[in-house]
């Protein structure tokens, strides 16, 4: 005697509930060629579909199941998540918009909605929803977690830090938190309890990709260039395409100091030899290489005291390739009419108290001749002080981040420079990416680190 849908559907979730994928599948099938709109075969079954990497079936099923069930958050909720991994933001976005319209305490969509205004930047906005799934699920681990990301990306670091410690101590084993509460003690200049925090991370994920990669940049940073090398080196073996990782091992070939003339002269020739690779690899493939240029810089070249213009060019004109076939070309703004001011756009991640403010930057922005410049400011790095308020008041404009690369490079194609400065090339890895295509007809650079450009 054939089994009648229902017994079909609670057989399907009773072995979906075993975790038996394959059969429960099949058993939701079986259900849905007996009865086509059934809800809960077709938001399981994609949901199913999702797991496997099987990203349009799971999104056909699930848009079925919101036709078939139009007040089911859960339906609404997974097609959300469904439409976002396929890059499908802005329909992904209404999803669980939708969603958290039925259920304002529906945490996931609360916490998903929340993750895409934090990628736009409404970080405001973004807050406000994680502390409304805080307070729908008060033991949500991924609560704690968001609203830290959120405090970090407007730098009230000790708070972000409470947070990320009340979800370790929530969930010990949360590698994500643990490793942003060591970045946010990096950005602390509590290098050593930062040292620590990943030391106890990479020791219960030895082979974690992105712990990796940041525990060799910061060993870098405190001049253990050996052990930083190690570490992208481990990346590379698990992952040999891994293009931070290769940034990072051609980088950790220039410690800080030097024991001697021979060790300096090693290093060099090691330098240049990672250096030839890393090209290669970005000609191979250079799209791939776009996110991860900034990630590691030859910042320490210039403490050798060798002229570096050929290894420099070598080593710019790779990233420049990366950056074009990741963008494509840009034509730059026309240049001025006779009678029109010349736009001027400073691009630094230092417009604070810093040897690059207090050098050049300042002087620029508040002794250029306003009837001959419009100038723009383009402050791409996370630390506000009072300085930056000074920069912002002698700017026309004055656009801060944290942004994307792709939005920073929107909002200066808007602003349209005639001529952009970067005062320096080689510390702010924002400015590096954007520094490296052509997005003004003129651009210049300083002397805010040796080896600028």
């Amino acid at each position: 005697m054939a089994l009648s849908g229902e017994q079909l559907l609670n057989q399907a979730i009773a072995a979906h509930g075993r975790g038996e994928l394959a059969a429960a599948a099949d058993l939701y099938r079986a259900v849905l060629a007996q009865s086509p709109s059934d809800a809960t075969a077709l938001l399981h079954l994609g949901f199913i579909h999702a797991g496997e990497g099987r990203l349009a079936d799971a999104r056909d099923l699930l848009e079925r199941a919101v036709a078939s069930a139009p007040q089911s958050v859960e339906a609404r909720f997974n097609l959300g998540v469904v439409q976002d991994a396929q890059g499908q933001v802005a329909a992904a976005e209404l999803s669980f918009e939708r969603a958290v319209a039925l259920d304002e305490t529906y945490a996931p969509a609360l916490l998903n909605l929340g993750t895409i205004r934090m990628r736009q930047g409404a970080l405001n906005e973004a807050g406000q929803l994680f502390a409304r799934a805080a307070v729908a699920d008060p033991d949500s681990v991924e609560a704690r977690y968001n609203i830290g990301g959120v405090l970090k990306a407007m730098r009230r670091l000790d708070e972000a830090a409470d947070l990320f410690g009340q979800a370790l101590a929530l969930a010990p084993s949360y590698i994500d938190a643990a490793i942003n509460l060591a970045n946010v003690r990096r950005e602390q200049g509590r290098l050593d309890e930062a040292i620590s925090l990943y030391r106890v991370v990479v020791a219960r994920a030895p082979h974690h990709v992105t712990a990796l990669n940041n525990f060799g940049q910061i060993l870098r940073q405190c001049g253990e260039a050996e052990e930083a090398a190690q570490c992208f080196q481990t990346v590379l073996e698990r992952d040999p395409r891994n293009a931070i990782a290769q940034f990072g091992v051609c980088m950790a070939q220039l410690p800080i100091v030097y024991r001697d003339e021979a060790e300096l002269e090693r290093s060099r020739q090691a330098y240049q030899a990672h250096l030839a690779a890393l090209c290669d690899a970005i000609d191979a493939s250079p799209a791939e290489f776009a996110s991860a240029v900034g990630s590691s810089q030859p910042f320490y070249l210039a403490y050798q005291g060798r002229s570096d213009r050929a290894l420099q060019a070598q080593y710019g004109q790779a990233i420049c390739r990366a950056m074009e076939a990741r963008f494509g070309a840009t034509p730059p703004a026309p240049p001025p009419s006779p009678e029109e001011k010349i736009r001027v756009g400073i691009i630094s991640g230092y417009f604070s108290a810093h040897s690059n403010w207090k050098i050049p930057i300042k002087g620029w922005l508040s002794q250029l001749d306003r009837q001959r410049f419009r100038l723009l400011g383009f402050h791409t790095g996370d630390r506000i002080d009072a300085e930056t308020e000074n920069a912002a008041a002698l700017c026309e404009a004055f656009v801060r981040g944290p942004l994307s690369v792709e939005a920073w490079r929107a909002r200066i194609l808007e602003a349209a420079p005639h001529v952009l400065i970067y005062p320096e090339i080689g510390m702010d890895p924002i400015s590096v990416q954007l520094a490296a295509q052509r997005l003004a007809r003129v651009q210049c650079n300083s002397w805010g680190h040796p080896d600028t450009s």
